[in-house]
């Protein structure tokens, strides 16, 4: 009788938004295909329970990282009391060692207590993780090396947490197998690596989306046209560009709304003002919703004119790979991963340099202006397109590179 491979999955961040609903495709993809494996996962448990893994994914044994608890929730509901937990932690790791994973938040020695009895070990988000000795196979996924660049405002990593990754980073891939998920990371990687001896592997990213969005919706206030950008307001993601866009496109159509979406963005409510936006509460044309949840994201991405994404560095587009599978036109930076997408799926979408807002603004306007059954053409081919990269293939490929000896 054939030994299952046993596999653990490792996700100590589990980031909000695209991490999140990256993790559940992960999940839930295992779960269909788990025949010879032996499958734990390893997280947060407050994030086990708010998405209810455990009674969707029946096949996978769900464990909680004891070193993150009282990081995540602190003791007794005390304001903030996780905070002073984890800095104390941090402060104190070199002397509390000996004690349990629990109380010295040592995420490390709970990782090489526990993961010695797995054949494979696959981290989901390797970044501001210390390096375990661990006998298993590792395999990590470097989603992208954005900490090697600065880009603009809002760094997304200060001096410190940088020199960090790339100590870390280092020392991870000395002793790992590499996933990325385009080509165009395979090149970043090799040109900040090139002495990589270990096995490297493409598998792309598919959309996070359902095909079923739902009808009801929180956001139902937004009055139609609006032009949508799934972000955030790091510096990287480039959002004032599109801002300063924004006030061509008026000119177009007075009524028309813009929307982001994503951590950070629940400050950006105003109105465009010359080449900013000014703050107001009323009479707005610039909504800032902030981080809202998977199935209220599908709804806007169906509903929105335009889905956006201006970002200036990426290992690939994941809302315009949502919005190619939901139905709306892209609009996207002429950067070379999203350009892969043109090129590998064939999917439609207008490109534009993300530092110039006036081609930004044509390039959108050129959407809102195309003919009915144009429009419904390039949507339907995009939708057919998408089904190169479904999940269920993407999980065998992840199958495949896991059995690899």
């Amino acid at each position: 009788m054939k030994t299952k491979i046993k596999i653990a999955l490792f996700d100590q961040k589990n980031n909000v938004g695209g991490g999140e609903r990256y993790t559940q495709k992960i999940l839930s993809g295992f779960d269909k295909k788990s025949q010879d494996l032996e499958i734990d996962y390893f997280g947060f448990e407050n994030q086990i329970k708010k998405n209810k893994f455990i009674s969707k994914f029946s096949k996978i044994n769900f464990i909680n990282l004891k070193s993150l608890e009282l990081r995540e929730k602190g003791i007794l509901k005390i304001y903030k009391s996780n905070k002073i937990i984890s800095t104390l932690q941090d402060r104190f790791k070199d002397y509390t060692s000996y004690l349990p994973s629990y109380i010295s938040g040592n995420l490390k020695k709970e990782m090489e207590n526990r993961l010695n009895k797995y054949d494979v070990v696959l981290f989901l988000w390797p970044y501001f993780l210390e390096y375990p000795n661990i006998k298993a196979r590792k395999i990590i996924i470097l989603h992208d090396l954005n900490f090697k660049y600065y880009f603009s405002g809002q760094s997304t990593f200060d001096k410190k947490r940088v020199f960090f990754l790339n100590k870390s980073i280092e020392k991870w891939i000395k002793y790992s197998d590499i996933v990325v998920t385009s080509n165009f990371m395979k090149q970043e990687f090799k040109k900040f690596y090139p002495n990589f001896k270990n096995n490297l592997k493409v598998i792309r990213m598919g959309s996070f989306s359902s095909a079923i969005t739902r009808k009801n919706s929180n956001y139902k206030f937004l009055n139609y046209p609006f032009i949508l950008c799934p972000s955030s307001t790091v510096g990287h993601k480039n959002i004032s560009s599109l801002i300063r866009a924004f006030k061509f496109i008026k000119k177009y159509n007075e009524n028309i709304k813009l929307v982001f979406t994503g951590p950070g963005t629940d400050i950006l409510n105003g109105v465009e003002h010359n080449n900013y936006l000014k703050f107001q509460d009323r009479n707005l044309s610039i909504y800032g919703l902030g981080y809202i949840d998977n199935n209220e994201i599908d709804f806007l991405i169906k509903k929105a004119a335009v889905v956006v994404n201006c970002s200036l560095y990426e290992p690939g587009n994941g809302s315009g790979l949502d919005a190619w599978k939901l139905g709306t036109p892209v609009a996207m930076s002429n950067i070379p991963a999203f350009k892969e997408h043109l090129n590998y799926l064939g999917v439609g979408a207008e490109l534009f340099d993300p530092l110039n807002p006036k081609d930004i603004s044509r390039k959108i306007i050129k959407i809102l202006k195309m003919n009915k059954n144009g429009k419904k053409r390039r949507i339907q081919e995009s939708k057919l397109k998408m089904k190169i990269i479904d999940w269920d293939l993407l999980i065998k490929d992840y199958i495949k590179f896991i059995k690899l000896k």
